[in-house]
């Protein structure tokens, strides 16, 4: 869902659960970058930067994560995972995470992917 093709009181919407989400993930120390036009945000885990592991140690030492809302056919807002493509020139993919009014519990499931393997579970929270 593309902010720009909302209606205003949509795009009003799609801002308000956006920076909802982006407060409930900068509470758990998560970087975060908002993309009002796009209706998406990327959060990133700023821990994975400054580990003193040699580069390669992590897949992705950024550990960072794309998540977009997508109005469903009743006119409500979800937020799904934004997934990279099976390669390079595929377009991304999207999986059903949970409904948009629901920013702590996104913020949770988002927390829990970009922890780092040796932090508990629900550190930073």
């Amino acid at each position: 869902m593309h902010a720009e093709e909302a209606s205003p009181t949509t795009a009003q919407t799609v801002r308000t659960r956006l920076h909802e989400l982006a407060a409930a993930l900068m509470a758990r120390d998560m970087n975060v970058r908002v993309d009002e036009r796009h209706g998406a945000l990327v959060a990133k885990n700023p821990a994975a930067e400054q580990t003193g592991d040699p580069p390669g140690r992590h897949m992705n030492p950024g550990l960072s994560q794309t998540v977009a809302l997508s109005v469903h056919d009743d006119n409500t807002l979800h937020w799904y995972w934004q997934w990279s493509g099976a390669d390079r020139g595929a377009p991304p993919e999207y999986e059903y995470m949970c409904p948009a009014g629901d920013a702590d519990a996104a913020a949770g499931k988002v927390a829990q992917v970009l922890r780092l393997i040796d932090e508990p579970a629900g550190a930073g929270q």
